[in-house]
C-alpha cells in the first residue's frame, strides 16, 4: 500500500507539468492570443494539435492528485493553506478541460474563421477560461503554504509562487522558452518536497508548528 501511494504521488506531483510542459511545446497555437490566429495554426496541424491535446489532457487530469499530493507532503505544518490552494488549482484545471474542446471545434471549422470566432469569444467559453486561471492562484498558494512548512528551505518554496504567474505572463506574450521553464521548475520542486518528506527532513531554519497548534 505504500509503494502505491508513493507511485500516486510521484506520477501527480511530477507527471503533470511534464506532461503540462509537453503539451505546450507540440501545441501549434502556442502564443495566438485572437481566434484567427488559433484557428490558422490549429488548421495548418491538426495532427499535432490533436497530439498536443492527448498531452494536456493527460496532464490535466493529473494535477487533481498534484494538488492533492501537496496537501498530503505538507500535512499539518500549513493544512488550510494546502487545502485553499489545491481547491482552487483542482477548480481552475478542471476548467480547462472544457478550453480543450475549443481546439477540437478550431480543427473541425478550419474553413469557417467567422463562425469559430463566435464560438471562441462566446460567453460560456470565457467564463471557463476566466474559471480555469484559478490553477495560477492555487499553485500560488500551495507555493505559499509549501514556503510556511518548513520541509524544504524558503526559496524552494517560493520558487513554486513565482512559477505560476511567469508562466501566464510568458504564455500571453508567446515566450515558450520561460514557459517552459516555469513547468521544469515547477516539476523540481515536487521532486525535493518528496524527498524532504520521503526522508523526514525538515529545514531547521523554518520551524513548522507543533501538531494541534494552529496553523495557516
Amino acid at each position: 500500500m505504500e509503494r502505491l501511494r508513493t507511485v500516486l504521488l510521484v506520477t501527480g506531483i511530477v507527471g503533470s507539468p511534464l506532461l503540462i510542459l509537453a503539451y505546450w511545446l507540440t501545441y501549434p497555437a502556442y502564443g495566438q492570443l485572437h481566434a484567427n490566429g488559433v484557428a490558422g495554426a490549429i488548421a495548418a496541424s491538426p495532427g499535432m494539435t490533436r497530439v498536443a491535446d492527448a498531452f494536456g489532457l493527460a496532464g490535466t487530469l493529473l494535477a487533481v492528485p498534484w494538488a492533492l499530493a501537496y496537501v498530503n507532503l505538507i500535512g499539518d505544518r500549513s493544512r488550510r493553506l494546502a487545502l485553499l490552494g489545491a481547491g482552487l488549482s483542482a477548480l481552475g484545471w478542471m476548467a480547462l478541460i472544457g478550453v480543450f474542446t475549443i481546439d477540437a471545434v478550431a480543427i473541425e471549422l478550419a474553413y469557417h474563421p467567422v463562425l469559430f470566432a463566435r464560438v471562441y469569444a462566446d460567453s460560456f467559453v470565457v467564463a471557463l477560461n476566466a474559471i480555469a486561471g484559478l490553477h495560477i492562484v492555487g499553485a500560488v498558494v500551495l507555493g505559499l503554504a509549501v514556503t510556511r512548512s518548513g520541509l524544504v528551505p524558503r526559496w524552494v518554496g517560493i520558487a513554486l509562487v513565482v512559477a505560476a504567474p511567469v508562466h501566464l505572463v510568458a504564455n500571453l506574450a508567446g515566450l515558450l522558452v520561460i514557459d517552459a521553464i516555469t513547468w521544469i521548475v515547477t516539476a523540481a520542486v515536487g521532486i525535493v518536497l518528496l524527498q524532504r518528506a520521503g526522508t523526514g527532513t525538515v529545514h531547521r531554519e523554518y520551524p513548522t508548528p507543533i501538531l494541534g497548534q494552529r496553523s495557516g
